[in-house]
C-alpha cells in the first residue's frame, strides 16, 4: 500500500485518510476521503454520477483537461500510487494530476480504493470490482503509450497489485559505492536502477518485486522471489523461476500476496492450503518458505486468515509469518507486529508497512522510533518499508533518497 503524499492531498483538495487496518495494495474498511468539487465530464455527468456500468465506454473529462475512457472491469499492470477517494472520477483526476499516471483502476467496494497506472496498453486482466478508465489525451497518455509499445514487459506479475515505480527522465546524482548489507532491512522494488540508492546501506541487505526473477538486481541484494497468486499466470513459471533463484542465492521463497483481500490475490484458506502443498511445498528444505503476506485487517482478513491458512495446512512447512501494516497512526504498530509472532511462534517478516497520510519528515520520524525496535526484536527476522519509489523512500523526483529513505539506509 502506498504512503498518501501530503503534496497529492494538497493539489486534489482532498483529504487521503488511510484505513484503520489495511495495506496500500490492499485497503479495506473505513477509509474515506472528503470529497473534492465537482467536475463536469464531456457528456454533462458530474462526479458523483460517474459509474460502472452506467458510464462504460463514455469519455470523461479530468479537472486538468485531460480526457479518459471509461472501462468497466478493466484492470491493468503498472501501479504507480494508490490513493483513497470518495467516488470515481476524484480517482481519475487524481490519476490526471499525478506525473506518469495514464489508467486508473477503482475499487468501489473496497474503501474507495484508487490505483494509477503506468501501463495503459498493456494487458487488460479484467476484473468485474473494479472501475476503470484510461487516458486517451494528455501529455501523461502520449510519453506514456509511445514508450509502451516499444519496451517488452519483463515481468509476469500483470496484476493490479503489483507496484510498480515510474524512473525520473533525468538524474543528477550519482549511485553510492557498494556495501555489503548484513541488517534485516529489505527494499520492495518495481524499478531495478532505484535500488542503487541503497547499495553503500550496511543495513539493508534484501530485496523483492512481488515477480520471480530480479530483473538486474544487484548483488549485493539477496533476491527473493515471490509466488504471488494460485492463478496459473503465476504458477505456470514459479518452478523454474524458484529453482533460478535458489541456485543463484535466495534463501527464502515468499508465499501469495495478501490473499485476505477481494483486490488482491483473493485466495480462500483452504484453497492456499491445497496451493500451498502443490506450488511451495516441493521446495521444504532447498529454501525457507515465508507465509503468505497478510493485511493488518479484522474479521476474516489478517492474522485470522493465516491462523485458518495454517488449520487448513496441517502438513505445510511454513518457516516463517509475513504480515503487512498500513495505518495513518503508530498506535498499534509494535501490538500487531508482536501478535504475530505470538499467535503462531515463528519469527516474522514485515514484508510491507507504512505510515499512511504522512510527510516525509512525519515517515523519517516515524522511523527513527521503530527501527531500532524492530532490530532489538529476535522475532523480527526482516522488514520492508514501503517503499523503493518515487516519492517514497526516494524524494519526489526520484533522483536521491528522502527524509526517510535516509534514514531508513543509516547505519
Amino acid at each position: 500500500m502506498s504512503i498518501k503524499t501530503f503534496a497529492l492531498s494538497l493539489l486534489l483538495g482532498v483529504t487521503l485518510a488511510a484505513p484503520l487496518a489495511s495495506p496500500v495494495d490492499a485497503p479495506i474498511a473505513n477509509a474515506i476521503v472528503e470529497r473534492a468539487p465537482a467536475q463536469t465530464s464531456q457528456s454533462g455527468t458530474t462526479n458523483s454520477q460517474v459509474s460502472c456500468p452506467s458510464s462504460d465506454g463514455a469519455t470523461f473529462t479530468a479537472a486538468n483537461g485531460d480526457s479518459f475512457i471509461i472501462e468497466c472491469g478493466s484492470d491493468r499492470p503498472g501501479n504507480i500510487n494508490m490513493v483513497y477517494t470518495a467516488n470515481f472520477a476524484t480517482c481519475i483526476d487524481a490519476c490526471a494530476a499525478y506525473n506518469g499516471c495514464v489508467d486508473v483502476s477503482y475499487v468501489s467496494n473496497n474503501a474507495g480504493a484508487c490505483y494509477m497506472k503506468s501501463l495503459a496498453l498493456s494487458a487488460n486482466l479484467g476484473n468485474s470490482d473494479v472501475w476503470g478508465a484510461r487516458q486517451v489525451s494528455g501529455a501523461a497518455a502520449t510519453s506514456t503509450i509511445a514508450t509502451s509499445t516499444t519496451a517488452a514487459k519483463t515481468s509476469t506479475m500483470a496484476t493490479s497489485t503489483l507496484k510498480t515505480s515510474v524512473v525520473p527522465a533525468t538524474s543528477t546524482t550519482t549511485a553510492s559505492p557498494t556495501v555489503a548489507g548484513t541488517g534485516k532491512r529489505g527494499l520492495p522494488y518495481n524499478t531495478v536502477s532505484l535500488t542503487s540508492y541503497f547499495t553503500s546501506s550496511p543495513q539493508v541487505s534484501w530485496a523483492y518485486n512481488w515477480d520471480q526473477t530480479p530483473n538486474g538486481l544487484p548483488s549485493k541484494f539477496e533476491y527473493v522471489p515471490m509466488l504471488w497468486s494460485n492463478t496459473a499466470s503465476y504458477t505456470n513459471s514459479w518452478n523454474a523461476n524458484a529453482k533460478a533463484a535458489i541456485a543463484a542465492g535466495s534463501k527464502y521463497l515468499l508465499g501469495f500476496n495478501e490473499p485476505d483481500l477481494s483486490s488482491q490475490s483473493n485466495i480462500s484458506p483452504a484453497a492456499a492450503a491445497a496451493s500451498w502443498m502443490t506450488y511451495m511445498q516441493p521446495f521444504a528444505g532447498q529454501a525457507k518458505l515465508v507465509s503468505p503476506a497478510v493485511t493488518n485487517g479484522g474479521g476474516e482478513t489478517g492474522l485470522q486468515w493465516t491462523k485458518e491458512f495454517l488449520g487448513n495446512c496441517t502438513g505445510c512447512t511454513v518457516d516463517v509469518i509475513a504480515i503487512h501494516w498500513y495505518s495513518n497512526s503508530a498506535s498499534d504498530f509494535q501490538t500487531h507486529v508482536t501478535q504475530a509472532n505470538t499467535m503462531f511462534g515463528r519469527p516474522v517478516w514485515l514484508t510491507e508497512f507504512g505510515l499512511t497520510g504522512a510527510t516525509d519528515a512525519q515517515v523519517a520520524s516515524f522511523l527513527t522510533t521503530q527501527l531500532p525496535w524492530l532490530d532489538a526484536q529476535s522475532f523480527v527476522q526482516r522488514y520492508a518499508y514501503f517503499g523503493d519509489f518515487a516519492g517514497y523512500l526516494l524524494n519526489a523526483a526520484g533522483n536521491a533518497l528522502g527524509l526517510a529513505g535516509t534514514v531508513y539506509a543509516a547505519a
